[in-house]
């Protein structure tokens, strides 16, 4: 599974402060916070790779997909 896979999932079911790294790239990410209202779910993400830091927002409607 790589690192995008691994964050995606974790966007829907894991809390704000998580964390994980991907062994094999060294890319860490953090979910940051989150923020909703009756139409979407959106969540923050601060991803860390080899000389590059991006900060991130997903967001989803309800049954959708991140995007």
């Amino acid at each position: 599974m790589d690192t995008r896979e691994t964050m995606l999932q974790a966007l829907s079911s894991q809390p704000d402060g998580y964390s994980s790294v991907d062994n094999s790239t060294g890319e860490k990410f953090k979910i940051v916070s989150t923020s909703a209202n009756s139409l979407r779910l959106c969540r923050v993400v601060s991803i860390e790779q080899e000389n590059r830091f991006v900060v991130e927002t997903f967001c989803k409607a309800k049954g959708g997909q991140w995007r």
